[in-house]
């Protein structure tokens, strides 16, 4: 016999972050807003985030000012940096507009229509797949790109 949820979980809410948000389709595209947008750390970040605190133990134990103005200036750095990624997306609509046929041992080809209705432009938003392919767009205000993305079939 198979495990079944209980019927008393079954009414609880959900949290947020476990929601399900609907597939994108041509009709109705996915607008990427508060609850769509994570912006996670990579390898990279980690290592960035690991050397400042590095920086932060060693000007402590030396109590040298210029090492912690060097440490909170970067942490600022990085913490704008995340602030801009996240309005770079906020808004930004993604609309699927099909695939290409293809044959095995080819490339499948994507295409993606992103749009958004402010004046600011949207720059260098790369779209990815899970095969390594990655595409750059440039969104202009107001208007629509489309990008084709080449996955390895």
């Amino acid at each position: 016999m198979a495990w079944s949820q209980p019927k008393f979980l079954r009414r609880l809410p959900r949290p947020r972050f476990l929601q399900r948000h609907e597939t994108a389709t041509a009709a109705h595209p996915a607008v990427l807003n508060r609850h769509r947008i994570f912006v996670l750390p990579t390898r990279q970040g980690l290592g960035f985030a690991v050397l400042l605190l590095v920086m932060l133990l060693g000007a402590i134990n030396y109590n040298n000012s210029m090492a912690f103005m060097l440490a909170f200036l970067l942490a600022g750095v990085a913490l704008v940096s995340v602030l801009h990624t996240y309005t770079n997306l906020a808004g930004l609509s993604i609309r699927p507009l099909g695939a290409a046929p293809c044959f095995a041992g080819g490339h499948a080809l994507f295409t993606v229509q992103l749009s958004h209705g402010g004046r600011r432009p949207r720059l260098d938003i790369t779209l990815g797949a899970a095969a390594g392919a990655t595409a750059v767009a440039q969104v202009e205000g107001g208007q629509a790109a489309r990008v084709v993305l080449a996955v390895p079939a």
